[in-house]
């Protein structure tokens, strides 16, 4: 999934399915597909390197309805990651060293009738992309 993907349904407009809004289990799943999407395109042979820092956009209803849950949800991100980087190291990169000290995530709102689906499609291929 690509980010303009991602900001689509995280903004409130994805599939009918998720029409009743998002389940704190769907944005886990979401942000943590995001890090290891990230993970596999910047490690190499010898070196383990993922994204640290999130910045979540969500509708209003959507922020709203899971802001009290934040808290929660940050802990439980950080600890798959962190189970995802150990079993990483243990696959190839035992040699891995943090390259932050901090995770770093910030939750937005978009208001409502502020962002529309039409405005996250990329109207052409940005230079040098396929």
């Amino acid at each position: 999934m690509g980010i303009f993907d991602f900001l689509t349904k995280a903004a409130g407009f994805g599939t009918p399915e998720e029409a009743g809004g998002l389940s704190r289990k769907n944005l886990v799943e979401k942000v943590f597909g995001e890090f290891k999407r990230q993970l596999e395109q910047e490690t190499t042979d010898f070196q383990l390197l993922f994204p640290a820092s999130f910045t979540i956009y969500l509708s209003a209803a959507d922020f709203d309805k899971r802001k009290s849950g934040f808290p929660f949800t940050v802990k439980e991100l950080v600890n798959r990651f962190n189970k995802e980087i150990r079993r990483r190291m243990r696959s190839g990169h035992s040699d891995y060293v943090a390259h932050s000290q901090f995770w770093y995530f910030k939750f937005n709102c978009f208001p409502e009738g502020i962002l529309q689906a039409s405005h996250l499609r990329r109207r052409a291929p940005l230079p040098g992309s396929s």
